[in-house]
């Protein structure tokens, strides 16, 4: 479903006032994000990008999603892409939900019909119902989560790209969550999901493989069980940890 060979990505460094003041003609240093990233994902799989806060974990959903274009690297991808990203920006902080679910949805050329019909089940389907016409300028941050996570699913695509989905949820939501995509996306409708986060026991408990993304490397990547036994360890840390230190960083 998805293949990536040597993928990488950086960005340039932005001088300070100061600094471009005393030495305007030195050139802006780059900082690397993606270093050599090559990975397959398999139709149907449910995989997991673990690593920390700045891992590069949001710039490599990005690149895959089409927004961000690699320095080098092969991305081969079957079928269209869904991608749910949690940043506030991409929503119209004076519409309601509802409005704002309306609007993606006619991106997606949706009809005016099939889009009321469409946002009113995953209103229900997300527990949106109580919120879904409230102005999005007044919602709390699980509220945002919870509507860029319904917008993921206006479209009927065979792969899912989502960014730490469960972060700002409460506990009940979470796992409600996890629920959904489990058994409805990828058990029930045999889409592919990748998804990213930083939470190691969600990682292990939820997902089919796993990748370990540290400073922008991808240092490990298999089942749980094969990196157990790649690593001789007896949980997910310390896999973690011990995957780290293999890779020299």
């Amino acid at each position: 479903m998805i293949a990536i060979r040597n993928l990488s990505k950086s960005f340039r460094q932005t001088k300070s006032l100061a600094e471009s003041l005393r030495h305007p003609f030195r050139p802006e240093k780059r900082i690397n994000v993606l270093k050599q990233i090559t990975l397959t994902i398999h139709r149907g799989e449910l995989f997991c990008l673990v690593g920390p806060n700045g891992a590069g974990k949001t710039t490599f959903l990005k690149i895959l999603a089409g927004l961000i274009l690699p320095d080098e690297g092969e991305i081969n991808l079957k079928g269209p892409v869904g991608f749910m990203s949690g940043e506030e920006r991409s929503f119209y902080w004076r519409l309601s939900g509802r409005q704002n679910l309306e609007f993606f949805a006619s991106l997606y050329n949706l009809s005016y019909r099939e889009s009321k019909k469409k946002v009113q089940e995953l209103s229900v389907l997300f527990g949106l119902e109580s919120f879904i016409d409230r102005m999005f300028m007044k919602y709390s941050t699980g509220m945002r989560q919870k509507l860029a996570i319904a917008r993921s699913f206006l479209s009927d695509v065979p792969l899912l790209l989502m960014d730490e989905p469960t972060r700002s949820l409460d506990p009940l939501a979470q796992q409600e969550l996890r629920r959904l995509i489990l058994e409805l996306v990828v058990r029930e409708q045999g889409k592919t999901v990748l998804f990213t986060t930083h939470h190691l026991e969600e990682a292990e408990r939820f997902s089919d493989r796993i990748g370990i993304l540290h400073q922008g490397r991808l240092v490990a990547a298999g089942a749980i069980e094969e990196l157990k036994q790649r690593f001789a360890k007896g949980n997910l840390e310390e896999i973690f940890t011990c995957s780290i230190k293999s890779s020299g960083s």
